[in-house]
């Protein structure tokens, strides 16, 4: 140990390897070390010394270049530990445009490329058509109930629970609530981009390497696991084997770019007066086990049925869901969709249900005032597609994907097209 720096530094010994492992003592001796110390600065005589003492006692150098050799002998690491990667840059985090992240898959950074989420529910509650049906929307590049992804993403399913029939069931069921049928230019591009496998044997580490493996293979965006409890091994409230999953998730995500979706259960249901104070960021730790799974996930969904009116359920965007872009019909962003079992086939829609009067001013529901807001500044004059939606993205903060619904959702209401093809309002 240099007494001036503090350094470390090792000096290597010319020995001949062993003849059982073909290893020198002094390279085994060297793991000893950086074992211990991290990480070392090795040092090594010339071939024809057994080692320093003999080099420096015979004579042939001086302490000058002793210390030059000090200076410039190279680090050697502890090859368990795991690479250091370089410091964050500050000139490039101040330069980074969170608007135009290319990382950023959905929402408003959202979700992107080498994150998590976990979507929980109760069991029976729908998680299945649930995640399928996100699958489908997301590698159509469509929303799901108004979160947007900004290109057609590829998603393997990994299932566990769900048998031949029951996926064959599940999938029959969405598509035709979606109303895609075989053949059709849809399904098609659903066949390419959502790939389902059942596994329900590979458990803990070795099924996350081999999900890393289909990550690969598929070159997938998503990868969705099926549920969580199947695939992982131990209590999920046990804090040292829920943080080594994650953290081999996480490694995962970091070696693929790969985004995780994990589809987990609840606990025992709770009483409803002990949540009617809950805030929507409170139902981040609502899934079974360790606060360590919340605080791994980079966004947390959950679904939950209400007791009324029956036949009603609501998706709650909690961690991080306020940069899941969501808006209601007056284009404010919130937090909860209300929705319901799809009336044809399987897949969910949104619901008509609407909270109180009562409970909406405790959540700060806003009053239908967009279409006066583009009224008023709207001067009367004949505007292409492009220019109005335009005007819908400066007067009412939204997307242009967003302003796309909007055009469809007042074309005949409040707008209609002349002769000229022109969008007039339809009351002037």
């Amino acid at each position: 140990m240099s007494p001036t720096t503090g350094k470390p530094f090792v000096w290597m010994q010319n020995d001949p390897p062993d003849e059982k492992t073909g290893i020198a003592p002094a390279e085994k001796w060297l793991l000893d070390v950086v074992s211990i110390l991290g990480r070392v600065q090795v040092c090594r005589p010339p071939k024809e010394y057994k080692d320093v003492n003999q080099w420096t006692k015979d004579g042939f150098i001086s302490g000058g270049e002793l210390l030059q050799v000090l200076d410039e002998a190279p680090f050697y690491r502890d090859p368990k530990l795991p690479d250091i990667r370089p410091p964050l840059s500050l000139e490039k985090a101040m330069a980074f445009d969170p608007k135009n992240d290319p990382t950023c898959l959905m929402g408003r950074r959202y979700l992107c490329q080498g994150g998590s989420a976990i979507w929980v529910g109760g069991s029976g509650i729908g998680k299945s058509v649930m995640s399928l049906q996100a699958a489908i929307m997301f590698a159509l590049g469509e929303n799901l109930f108004g979160l947007e992804v900004v290109r057609p993403l590829k998603s393997v399913i990994v299932s566990a629970e769900d048998d031949f029939g029951d996926i064959s069931e599940t999938i029959q069921g969405v598509l035709k609530g979606m109303d895609i049928k075989p053949g059709t230019d849809k399904f098609n591009r659903v066949v390419e981009n959502v790939l389902i496998f059942q596994e329900n044997t590979l458990k803990g580490l070795a099924f996350i390497g081999w999900c890393e493996q289909l990550v690969r293979e598929f070159k997938a965006d998503l990868i969705w696991i099926n549920p969580l409890l199947s695939f992982y091994t131990g209590n999920p409230s046990d804090p040292e084997k829920s943080s080594e999953f994650t953290g081999a998730l996480s490694n995962m995500q970091a070696n693929t770019n790969v985004c995780t979706m994990l589809v987990h259960h609840t606990g025992k249901p709770k009483e409803a007066n002990t949540m009617k104070d809950w805030s929507v960021d409170d139902f981040s730790y609502i899934g079974l086990g360790s606060s360590v799974w919340t605080n791994w996930a980079r966004a947390i969904l959950v679904i939950q049925s209400l007791k009324q009116p029956p036949e009603t359920f609501v998706l709650r965007f909690a961690k991080r869901g306020q940069r899941a872009g969501i808006t209601n019909e007056d284009f404010q962003r919130v937090r909860e969709v209300y929705l319901q079992h799809g009336t044809k086939g399987l897949a969910w829609e949104v619901s008509d249900f609407c909270p109180s009067e009562e409970e909406n001013q405790t959540k700060g529901r806003p009053t239908k005032a967009s279409w006066s807001t583009v009224s008023e500044a709207w001067d009367g004059s004949d505007k292409t597609t492009s220019e109005l939606k335009a005007l819908f993205v400066g007067l009412l903060s939204i997307s242009d994907k967003t302003a796309g619904r909007v055009l469809s959702k007042w074309s005949g209401v409040h707008i209609i097209k002349n002769t000229n093809d022109m969008w007039v309002k339809a009351n002037p």
